[in-house]
C-alpha cells in the first residue's frame, strides 16, 4: 500500500475512534467503521489494549486493501489475456477465501518482484556497462585511426537515413521531392523573365510557355507522392530547371551584346600627327621642324591637333590643298611631319611615290574626336571644290569605253602609243546622277531600307573610314521581300555639298553620314538603317564558326570556282580581290555577298552555339548600327510571330571603265562610269519595293 493511502487509512482510523476506557466506561462507544457492508464497535479494558487492538486492526485493513488491489490487477491482466482468464479467477477466489494466504502470496509477489526489478537493474546494468564499452573502443580506434573516424558527407549522409524510420524517411523524400520542383518552378519563371527582356519572342507565346511549364512543375509536385514518378520528376526537374539557368546565362550575354553594337550614332574620327622619319618617336623631338597641313578638308579638328602639339613644341605650319599634295610634301622632305585625318591616308597609299604609304607612316600623336552621326548631311570638314572644269592635261581622244554587260570586261580603244585610259571630263556632269528630294521614297513600319556599309581597316568599326562595301537592303514585311543592290567602290557619283564627283568609297572618308546622303541621292530613296561591318574583324567571326563554304563564280588564285572552304584569313583575302577578276569592282562585289551569305547561314548553324561566347564577342567588336533594340526586337517577334520565307533578290549597277578627276585626290583617276539605263532600272526596283512589294 502506498504511504499516501496509508496516511488516508490512519486519519479515518483517528476520526472514527472513540476510546471506551474505565473512566469513561459509562460512555456510550461510538462506531469507529461504518461501511455499507458492516459495523463494528471496539470495547477494550484499557488505553494500551486498546492501541494494540487498533495496530492489528491497521495492519489487517491494510492486507485486504492490498488483496483488493491485486485483484483489480488480475482482473485487467485478465481482459488483456483472455487466456489466463481462469488463472485470475483461480487467485481471486483463493485471494478471498483466505485472507492470510493473500498475505502470503502477497509476501511472495513482492519477493518476485523485488527480483524482477533487481534483475532488470542488473540488465540495465549490462547495458550500460556494454554502451560505455563500445564508446571506450570508438574512442580508442578514433585516436589511432582519427581519417576512418570521420565519414565524408555522403556517409553521414547514408548513416542518416540508414537509422531513420520508414515514415520519417518517406517525409524527407517528399519534402525533398517539392524542394527540387520549387527549384524548376523558380527557373522557368526566371528564364521566362530573361526572354520578356530580350524582347525577341511574342509576348502571347512567353505567357503560353510560362503556363505549360508551372503546369507541370504542379504534376511534378503532385507525383511526389509515389516513389518511381517521383525519382523520374526530381530528375526531369533538376535537368529542366539547370537548362534554363544557362539559357538565362546566355540569354543575358546575348542581351549585352546586342546593347553594345545597337543604337550607335557615334563616329569617330583619327586625328594624328605623322612622319616619314623612323628617327623621330615623339612630338618633343619635331621642336623647330615643319608640319604640313590640308588647306580646307577637316580644318576644324586639324586645328585642335595643332594647338595641342604646339603645347609640347614649336614649329612651322604649311598648308596644301589635297591630300596628295600633302603627302608627296611629306614624301619630299619639304615638311617633316603633317597633321591629317587617319582616314585620308587610304585616299593616296599606292599612288605613284607613296606605294605602301599607310605601313612607313610612323604615327607621333593622336587625337579621336566623337560626332554625331544623325544630323545634317552638309559636313563643315568638306568644303565645295571649285565648280569650273580644270584644264588637266589632255590624252588622246578615244571617246568613252563601249557599254559593259555584266560578266564582260572592256577593251581599251588601239592607239599608236601606249597611253592612260582616256579622260573622260565628267566630274562636274550630274546630268540624271542626282535624284530631287521631293521624288525620295520614304518607308514606314513594314517598309524600309538599310544601308551595308563594309570598311577594310582595323579597330572599331565607327571609325571614319572610306566603304569598300556598298549594299543597300531594301525590306518589305508586307510581301515578305528583300532587294539586295551592291553598289561598285569606284562607281562614280556625286558627293552631296562637293559640286563634284568622286568615288563611291570616298565618301566614306568624310563619314558614314556621307555616304548614306550620297546613296539616297543616286537612288532617290530614304535610307532608315545603317550597319557598318569591319571585315578585318570579321575574319574572328570566320574563325569562331569554324570557317565558311563560300561559293565562288571565277577561278583566281588558290580558289576554285564551286564551294571553297574558308577561314577568316582566306576569306577576307577573297572579299579583297579584284585585280584578277573579270569586271573588278562588280565581281569582287559579288564575292563579298558571298562570303556574308556564307556567314549568315553558318550563324543559323549548330556550329554558332558550340563558340557562342566567343562568337558573341567578335561580333560587337565588329558590327555596330544606329538601328535602336527595340526596333530590332520588334522585327524579330513579328518574323517569329507571323512566320514565313522570305523572298531575296540581288542585283547590282555597273558601268564602263573611266578615268577622270576626283573631289578627294588631285589627278585624274579609275573611276567607273555609271551605265544610266541600268542605273534607272535599279531605281524602278526600289519604287517597285515600296509601293507594290515587289521587284519587277
Amino acid at each position: 500500500m502506498s504511504k499516501k493511502h496509508k496516511k488516508k487509512n490512519n486519519a479515518s482510523v483517528n476520526e472514527n475512534i472513540a476510546v471506551n476506557t474505565p473512566e469513561s466506561s459509562n460512555t456510550a462507544v461510538p462506531e469507529v467503521l461504518e461501511s455499507p457492508e458492516e459495523k463494528e464497535v471496539i470495547k477494550a479494558e484499557s488505553t494500551e489494549e486498546l492501541v494494540g487492538m487498533i495496530d492489528e486492526w491497521i495492519r489487517e485493513r491494510e492486507v485486504a486493501d492490498e488483496s483488493e488491489e491485486e485483484l483489480e490487477i488480475m482482473d485487467i491482466e485478465s481482459l488483456n489475456d483472455p487466456d489466463d482468464a481462469d488463472k485470475a479467477k483461480d487467485r481471486k477466489e483463493e485471494a478471498v477465501s483466505d485472507g492470510s494466504d493473500e498475505k502470503d502470496a502477497k509476501a511472495g509477489t513482492d519477493a518476485d518482484a523485488e527480483k524482477n526489478e533487481a534483475s532488470d537493474k542488473d540488465s540495465d546494468t549490462d547495458k550500460v556497462n556494454k554502451k560505455t564499452s563500445e564508446k571506450d573502443d570508438a574512442e580508442t580506434e578514433s585516436s589511432t585511426n582519427p581519417e576512418e573516424s570521420k565519414p565524408g558527407i555522403f556517409g553521414r549522409i547514408k548513416a542518416y537515413f540508414t537509422n531513420m524510420d520508414e515514415e520519417r524517411k518517406e517525409k524527407v523524400f517528399k519534402f525533398a521531392g517539392l524542394g527540387i520542383v520549387a527549384f524548376f518552378a523558380i527557373a522557368t519563371l526566371v528564364l521566362a523573365g530573361f526572354i520578356t527582356a530580350t524582347g525577341f519572342i511574342p509576348g502571347l507565346y512567353v505567357a503560353l510557355f510560362t503556363i505549360a511549364l508551372l503546369l507541370l512543375a504542379g504534376l511534378f509536385a503532385v507525383l511526389q507522392e509515389w516513389f518511381v514518378p517521383g525519382i523520374i520528376t526530381k530528375i526531369l526537374s533538376v535537368f529542366l530547371g539547370v537548362v534554363f539557368i544557362v539559357g538565362c546565362v546566355y540569354l543575358g550575354k546575348t542581351y549585352s551584346a546586342m546593347q553594345k553594337v545597337t543604337g550607335v550614332d557615334i563616329q569617330k574620327s583619327s586625328i594624328q600627327a605623322y612622319t616619314l622619319d623612323k628617327s623621330i618617336t615623339t612630338v618633343e623631338q619635331t621642336n623647330g621642324l615643319v608640319y604640313g597641313i590640308l588647306e580646307d578638308k577637316d580644318r576644324v579638328n586639324t586645328e585642335k591637333v595643332i594647338k595641342e602639339l604646339r603645347s609640347r613644341a614649336k614649329f612651322e605650319v604649311k598648308t596644301y590643298p589635297t591630300v596628295a599634295s600633302l603627302m608627296n610634301a611629306l614624301s619630299k622632305g619639304d615638311v617633316q611631319a603633317v597633321v591629317l585625318n587617319s582616314a585620308y591616308v587610304s585616299l593616296v597609299d599606292g599612288m605613284e611615290g607613296l606605294e605602301d604609304l599607310e605601313e612607313r607612316l610612323v604615327s607621333l600623336y593622336e587625337m579621336t574626336i566623337e560626332t554625331r552621326v544623325s544630323g545634317s548631311t552638309d559636313d563643315p570638314t568638306m568644303p565645295p571644290r571649285h565648280t569650273s572644269t580644270p584644264s588637266p592635261t589632255p590624252t588622246k581622244a578615244a571617246g568613252p569605253t563601249p557599254t559593259l554587260a555584266p560578266g564582260v570586261t572592256a577593251t581599251p580603244t588601239p592607239t599608236e602609243e601606249p597611253t592612260p585610259t582616256p579622260y573622260t571630263g565628267l566630274a562636274y556632269t550630274f546630268d540624271g546622277m542626282i535624284v530631287p528630294k521631293d521624288q525620295y521614297v520614304y518607308g514606314n513600319k513594314n517598309v524600309f531600307t538599310a544601308y551595308l556599309s563594309g570598311i577594310d581597316t582595323y579597330g572599331s568599326p565607327n571609325i571614319i573610314s572610306r566603304s569598300d562595301v556598298n549594299i543597300l537592303v531594301v525590306v518589305n514585311f508586307n510581301t515578305h521581300r528583300i532587294l539586295m543592290v551592291n553598289t561598285p567602290r569606284d562607281y562614280y557619283v556625286v558627293l552631296p555639298g562637293a559640286n563634284m564627283r568622286d568615288k563611291l568609297t570616298h565618301a566614306g572618308c568624310y563619314g558614314i553620314r556621307k555616304s548614306i546622303a550620297t546613296l539616297e541621292a543616286l537612288y532617290g530613296v530614304g535610307i532608315d538603317y545603317y550597319a557598318k561591318v569591319n571585315f578585318t574583324g570579321f575574319t574572328n567571326v570566320i574563325d569562331a564558326l569554324g570557317g565558311v563554304d563560300v561559293y565562288s563564280e571565277y577561278e583566281f588564285l588558290t580558289y576554285k570556282k564551286g564551294i571553297n572552304h574558308m577561314n577568316g584569313k582566306t576569306a577576307l583575302r577573297f572579299a579583297r580581290e579584284r585585280k584578277r577578276l573579270p569586271n573588278s569592282d562588280i565581281a569582287r562585289g559579288k564575292n563579298q555577298m558571298a562570303v556574308i551569305n556564307a556567314i549568315i547561314k553558318k550563324l543559323v548553324s549548330t556550329d554558332a552555339l558550340l563558340h557562342f561566347d566567343e562568337l558573341l564577342n567578335s561580333i560587337a567588336d565588329c558590327v555596330i548600327t544606329n538601328m535602336e533594340y527595340s526596333r530590332m526586337s520588334e522585327l524579330v517577334r513579328n518574323q517569329i510571330g507571323y512566320g514565313g520565307n522570305w523572298d531575296i533578290v540581288t542585283t547590282y549597277v555597273y558601268g564602263w571603265d573611266g578615268w577622270d578627276l576626283c573631289y578627294s585626290l588631285d589627278s585624274p583617276n579609275y573611276v567607273m562610269i555609271p551605265k544610266m539605263d541600268v542605273l534607272e532600272a535599279t531605281r524602278k526596283k526600289i519604287r517597285n519595293m515600296y509601293q507594290y512589294g515587289v521587284v519587277e
